[in-house]
């Protein structure tokens, strides 16, 4: 009994620790075709957030991203969307640059945005 609750206390650990992944969106990466991979990164950060499971990381490469991100969800764990190189992934529209949608009955929680470089374009 001792060791079906120690198999069962590893796969817990383990379980939880394999969906904290890294993901990548980068300019000239593809929503359609992209993975979210180093080498086949998502394009845009709205996407990116709608892909990942609880308690990823998305990494966003320099560049200058124009346009509006709109972020939902629930993330208990937490996801964390971070400028790769700090403040050399700028984002950049002529309006709202980053739009965060929650209701009462269906709050966001849990994103963290680091190290970007955000300006108003118009």
């Amino acid at each position: 009994m001792q060791s079906l609750f120690n198999i069962f206390a590893i796969l817990l650990f383990f379980g939880s620790t394999v969906l904290a992944q890294t993901f990548y969106v980068a300019t000239d990466g593809n929503n359609g075709s992209g993975n979210g991979s180093q080498n086949s990164p998502w394009e845009t950060i709205e996407y990116a957030i709608d892909q990942v499971p609880d308690g990823s990381t998305i990494l966003v490469k320099p560049g200058t991203y124009f346009g509006r991100s709109r972020l939902d969800g629930q993330f208990s764990q937490g996801v964390t969307i971070r400028s790769e190189v700090p403040y050399q992934a700028k984002l950049r529209n002529d309006t709202r640059i980053i739009t965060i949608y929650g209701t009462s009955s269906n709050p966001i929680s849990g994103i963290t945005l680091e190290g970007f470089d955000m300006a108003h374009d118009g």
